[in-house]
Formats: structure tokens, C-alpha cells, sequence
């Protein structure tokens, strides 16, 4: 009987232990798939393409790889320290970089590189003493250069210098300089003619020392600009352009134009105003071609044809005019009729 009794009871038991397992395993056992499926669809989202995952375009052009965009090219070039940049541009102005034309400042248009070219205008880098020296290099897609000023009081002299390029070679360099004086603080400014100091600057450009170094121009144009009645304070200009085919450049020289009875006159002493292009002469260029680069004042695409030979306007010629004008400080000045200008 006792034994029956055991016997019942560890069925009992054994039929209790399968229910209880029965239940863990029975309704609750899709927990486990359930928590194997959430796991793998989280493992996807994670693992999907990056395409989908990249912030939209205005997101991304503003900071993406800084390292290659011309700024940061120009950042990476070494450059002068203020000082040195100062002195760097002083000696480039008064001695051409002991350099002779088409060659300015150390870069030949025959020659140089564009590579090498940039390089050497991005030196420069962007250095001021406020109200006695300004430089600023830059550098575009077909052209590099260097913005510059030097005060001397309220005298200042403007300064820019481009080179305009391909991918194979340097097409053009303009050379342009300005000499005014600062008015009103600053605010404005007025061109100052017949000033030593100007002289003596840019000595090495001026015609003297053009015709003495280079000899006699294989050209030369001039031309009295009409007055401005609608401008205030407004002084008429004279222009000189002399031209050297051969060797490839042209200089150009802007003074006061004056009457004197049926006559224009224009002394290029008092030059306030000059601008040099050179070129390779290999390229023959046409004048249109010479002065298309210049956006200065003076003579350009757009009034060249403006222009008369000194034969044509005057009773000199360019013999005569080298002889009388390659004397350094000649007071000498141009004249051509009056008449000969009017606008039909």
C-alpha cells in the first residue's frame, strides 16, 4: 500500500514538472523568434548603403576637402613676412627685378611657367601698415597678381601688376601704376602730375630711360582726350604710347593736356600715369591684341582705333622724338593741332 502510494506520488510530481515546462516552452516560446527578428532587422538599418545616409548638397559644399580649393592652395605657399615683402616690391619697382623687357618683375612671358609664375606673384601673400604699405596677391582661373600702394603722406602710388595665362604659356603681363593724392581723409582721390618723387620711383619706366635702354620705338600713337564739361575738377589727359614689336612690349604714359591756341600740348614729364603690356613677340600680336588685357586708364580694346601715329599727328618723327625724348628729366613736350581731333 505504502509503496502504491510513492508510486502515485512521483507521478504526480512528474506530470507537474511537465506542465510547468509545458508552459515555458508553449504560448511565451515566440518570444525568442521575435527577439531574433527585431535583432536582425537592427542589424540591417545599421549595414544600409551610405549614399542614403550623406546630408544634402548645400550640407556638403561649404567644408568638403578644404585641402583642394585655390585658397587653400595659395594658404599653402610659402610667403614673404611684412617686411620683407615691403622691401620685395620697392626693389621690383625700381629696378624691374634687374630684368629686361617682355621680362617684368622677374617673369618672362618666353620664358617662365605659368606654375612658376603663380608661384612667385603668390609670395606675396596679403601684408599692410595702415597708411604706408598695402599687398595683396591673388590668383584666378586665367590670371594671378598683385594689388599694391605706398603712402608717402597723402601722396600714394597705386600699383597692379597681372599676368594673364593659358595652360601652356603667359599670354600677357600689365604693369600698371597710378600716382594720386588722398583728399577729404581719404575718401577721395585726384592724379598728381610732375611730382619728383613719382619721377624717381618708377625712374627706371619713364621715357628717358625706355629709349636709352631699348632705342627707338618701332611706334608710337598719341592722343589729347576731350574735355568733361559734366565732371567738376576734371582734367583733361594726354597719352604716349610707344611700342616695341620686336622685342614685345608697349608703355604708355598719361599727362595733363593743356591748350595753346590752335594746339594741344602734353609734356610726359608730368606724367601721373603709366601702364606697361608685354608680351612674346614670337606672337605678333595686333594692336587690338597689345591692349585688349588693359583695364586701366589710357589706351584700350575699346578706343585704340582713337589713337594717331606721332607721324600722323605731329610734324615729329620717331627718329626726332628719341633723339630729343631719351633725355633723362627733358622738359620737352608734344604737340599736334587742335583741329585735327574734332569729332565730326
Amino acid at each position: 500500500m505504502r509503496k502504491e502510494t510513492i508510486t502515485k506520488a512521483s507521478r504526480n510530481i512528474f506530470l507537474f514538472l511537465c506542465l510547468i515546462l509545458t508552459g515555458c516552452f508553449g504560448k511565451d516560446a515566440t518570444k525568442t523568434p521575435t527577439l531574433e527578428k527585431t535583432q536582425t532587422s537592427f542589424t540591417v538599418t545599421l549595414e544600409k548603403p551610405r549614399d542614403t545616409e550623406r546630408p544634402p548638397m548645400s550640407q556638403v559644399t561649404e567644408t568638403a576637402m578644404p585641402s583642394i580649393t585655390p585658397t587653400s592652395i595659395v594658404n599653402l605657399l610659402p610667403t614673404y613676412s611684412l617686411e620683407d615683402t615691403r622691401a620685395r616690391v620697392q626693389t621690383l619697382i625700381q629696378g624691374n627685378g634687374k630684368c629686361q623687357f617682355p621680362c617684368v618683375w622677374e617673369i618672362d612671358p618666353i620664358s617662365t611657367r605659368p606654375e612658376s609664375a603663380n608661384e612667385l606673384v603668390t609670395r606675396f601673400g596679403n601684408n599692410e601698415i595702415p597708411k604706408e604699405f598695402f599687398v595683396k596677391a591673388r590668383k584666378h582661373e586665367n590670371s594671378a597678381g598683385i594689388a599694391s600702394i605706398i603712402w608717402n603722406d597723402n601722396l600714394r602710388t597705386s600699383i597692379d601688376f597681372t599676368l594673364y595665362e593659358n595652360q601652356e604659356e603667359i599670354e600677357n603681363i600689365v604693369f600698371y601704376v597710378e600716382f594720386t593724392e588722398e583728399l577729404k581723409g581719404g575718401t577721395s582721390i585726384k592724379p598728381v602730375f610732375g611730382n619728383p618723387y613719382f619721377s624717381e620711383l618708377l625712374h627706371h619706366y619713364l621715357p628717358g630711360q625706355i629709349l636709352t635702354g631699348y632705342g627707338a620705338p618701332s611706334q608710337i600713337f598719341i592722343k589729347p582726350y576731350e574735355d568733361e564739361p559734366t565732371l567738376m575738377d576734371y582734367q583733361p589727359l594726354f597719352s604716349l604710347v610707344m611700342i616695341y614689336e620686336d622685342i614685345g612690349f608697349l608703355v604708355e604714359y598719361l599727362f595733363p593736356r593743356e591748350t595753346d591756341g590752335k594746339n594741344y600740348v602734353g609734356c610726359p614729364s608730368k606724367t601721373a600715369t603709366l601702364s606697361l603690356i608685354t608680351w612674346d613677340p614670337a606672337t605678333k600680336p595686333t594692336l587690338f591684341q597689345m591692349v585688349f588685357r588693359n583695364s586701366g586708364r589710357g589706351i584700350n580694346d575699346l578706343d585704340y582705333h582713337q589713337f594717331k601715329s606721332l607721324e600722323e599727328a605731329s610734324s615729329m618723327k620717331i627718329s626726332e622724338f628719341t633723339e630729343i625724348f631719351q633725355k633723362a628729366d627733358t622738359g620737352n613736350c608734344l604737340s599736334t593741332p587742335r583741329d585735327l581731333w574734332r569729332i565730326p
